[in-house]
């Protein structure tokens, strides 16, 4: 869960799940012990940090793969998402920051000779809590933009494979609706091979020094393709349940193709069946 509590001083939702960091309404990360009285981090941490390095850092998309729009972290998703709203400045408090506050509350209580300066300290004191908290409209966008982040960076069946692995490790993602993010091509080389019959897509990348992934069976799973790599004979070609699909029968010449995303496979085996395979590039994604 994430939230405020009903403290009239709060001035930062915050994520509540990590057991060390958390992301602030504002986009910082910082870890748990550093989130202060109304809610807000006290600056942000880099995810590259030494755990024993308490340098805070202007950063909010640690753990992320931006052209995915995806991060292994929860915290620096919610972050990361944040920050791609424009509305939401990252707020960074520095030590120079509070010295600085702290200069001009000293001006104002010992300046009383001169009327002219002391109300020029409080105006100062005014602008520099106006910048650092963020009154009014703009709290309210930060809130709303934040809660809307906080869920869509929670785990779903869209990062799933077979109901029961990851696709990969940047499990929390924030792109919206179904236009999910896509690698480049140049970035992926995808190359389609045969594999031998009887054989499956993983160990037939893999002898290219490359990998297979469910994610990519849609670029060739479809009977045209399968008919510029194969002659299926008179029986043609075929779609069913079969985790061996897209592949060919050498014992009826028949090209078959899987009926849906969630039955490709790149274990997937059958006797007398040559499989047709998109390998790609091994990389921080795919591995």
């Amino acid at each position: 869960k994430s939230g405020a509590s009903s403290n009239t001083t709060t001035r930062c939702l915050h994520t509540k799940q990590g057991k060390q960091l958390v992301a602030d309404s504002f986009g910082a990360v910082c870890l748990r012990k550093d989130v202060k009285a109304d809610g807000c981090c006290k600056g942000s941490v880099s995810a590259s940090a030494d755990d024993d390095d308490d340098t805070t850092k202007n950063i909010s998309c640690g753990t992320c793969h931006e052209e995915l729009q995806c991060c292994e972290s929860y915290e620096y998703c919610v972050s990361c998402c944040s920050r791609e709203h424009k509305q939401v400045a990252i707020r960074t408090e520095n030590s120079k920051n509070e010295q600085r506050e702290a200069n001009i509350v000293t001006e104002t209580r010992t300046n009383h000779s001169s009327q002219g300066s002391n109300r020029s300290s409080l105006l100062l004191l005014n602008e520099l809590n106006e910048d650092k908290i963020g009154f009014g409209q703009s709290d309210a966008e930060a809130f709303a933009i934040f809660n809307k982040c906080a869920a869509r960076c929670r785990v779903t069946s869209k990062m799933l494979v077979h109901g029961n692995k990851y696709r990969h490790k940047f499990i929390h993602c924030f792109w919206d609706g179904e236009n999910e993010p896509q690698l480049s091509s140049a970035l992926l080389n995808p190359t389609i091979k045969k594999s031998a019959p009887g054989s499956d897509c993983a160990s037939t990348c893999a002898n290219e020094g490359m990998t297979c992934h469910e994610d990519f069976f849609a670029q060739i799973n479809s009977c045209e393709v399968m008919r510029n790599h194969f002659s299926c004979g008179n029986s043609g070609c075929k779609s069913a349940k079969n985790p061996s699909a897209p592949s060919f029968s050498t014992s009826n010449n028949e090209c078959l193709v899987n009926d849906g995303p969630t039955h490709y496979d790149c274990e997937g085996t059958s006797d007398g069946h040559t499989r047709l395979c998109l390998c790609i590039a091994r990389g921080d994604v795919y591995r």
